[in-house]
C-alpha cells in the first residue's frame, strides 16, 4: 500500500514537504523506519478513501435504518465525515509527536546507565565508532539500541565518516540528552580524542542528574504525603 500511495501522491507530496519542514522534522526524530513523504502519501490515500466510503455508510444508516428526512439525512452524514476527518488528521499529525515523546522519555530513562557501560569499555582505549556499536550491541532499551544501530549503519553502510554520523544522529535524537552526548563525543574526537575521560565526566553528570530528579520526587510526594 505504501508504494501504491507514494506512486499515486509523491510527486505532488514532494512541493507540500518544504511547507511542512517542522512537522517533518518531528517525524525524522521519531525513529520511524520510511521516509516522511510515504508516510503522508499513506495515509491521504487512506482519508481519500475512508471519508467518502464513511459519508455514503452514514448516509445511507440515516436513509434506510433510521428512516430520516433525505436532506437532513445527508446533512448529519457530512457532519459525521467532517468529525472523522478531523480526527484522522489530528490522529496523523499527533502521533509522531507522541512517539517523539514516548522515545525521549525511555533514552532519558535509560542514557546514564548506558553512558557508564561506556565508559567502561572506552578506558579500553577503542574507537567512538567501535565503543558506540558495542553499545548497540548490548543495550536491551530498543530506542537507544535504534540509535546507536543507525550510527553504525550510517558509518558502515551509508559511508559516511564518524563526525558526520555522530552529527546526524545528533539532529534527529527525541532527546536533547543523547543529542548533546553524541555532539559531545563528536568534539571529543575532534579534539583531545580521550574519550575514555568525556565518558566518565559525562556519566558521573547524568548519573547525579538522576539523583537529584527522584530526590525531588521523593522531597514533592514527602510534602504531599504532610498535606
Amino acid at each position: 500500500m505504501s508504494w501504491l500511495s507514494y506512486r499515486l501522491l509523491g510527486r505532488q507530496l514532494r512541493k507540500l514537504e518544504e511547507k511542512l519542514a517542522p512537522f517533518k522534522e518531528i517525524y525524522d526524530s521519531a525513529g520511524f523506519s520510511e521516509p516522511f513523504v510515504i508516510y503522508l502519501s499513506r495515509w491521504i490515500l487512506i482519508g481519500l478513501v475512508a471519508v467518502p466510503s464513511f459519508y455514503i455508510l452514514m448516509f445511507v444508516i440515516h436513509m434506510e435504518i433510521l428512516h430520516i428526512w433525505v436532506g437532513f439525512s445527508a446533512l448529519l452524514a457530512m457532519i459525521l465525515t467532517i468529525v472523522l476527518a478531523l480526527v484522522l488528521v489530528l490522529a496523523v499529525l499527533y502521533y509522531p509527536v507522541y512517539r517523539r515523546y514516548s522515545m525521549r522519555l525511555k533514552i532519558d530513562s535509560q542514557l546514564p546507565f548506558t553512558v557508564g557501560y561506556m565508559a567502561a569499555i572506552a578506558s579500553a582505549g577503542i574507537s567512538a565508532e567501535r565503543m558506540i556499536e558495542r553499545a548497540a550491541e548490548v543495550e536491551k532499551v530498543k530506542e537507544l539500541a535504534y540509535m546507536f544501530t543507525h550510527i553504525v549503519r550510517d558509518i558502515r553502510i551509508l559511508g559516511l565518516d564518524t563526525l558526520s554520523a555522530l552529527e546526524r544522529a545528533a539532529s534527529r535524537s527525541p532527546s536533547m540528552l543523547l543529542a548533546t552526548f553524541l555532539t559531545g563525543i563528536r568534539d571529543t574526537f575532534i579534539t583531545s580524542g580521550d574519550l575514555k575521560s568525556f565518558t566518565i565526566f559525562t556519566a558521573r553528570r547524568f548519573i547525579q542528574n538522576k539523583i537529584n530528579a527522584l530526590r525531588n520526587v521523593v522531597n514533592t510526594l514527602g510534602i504531599l504525603a504532610e498535606i
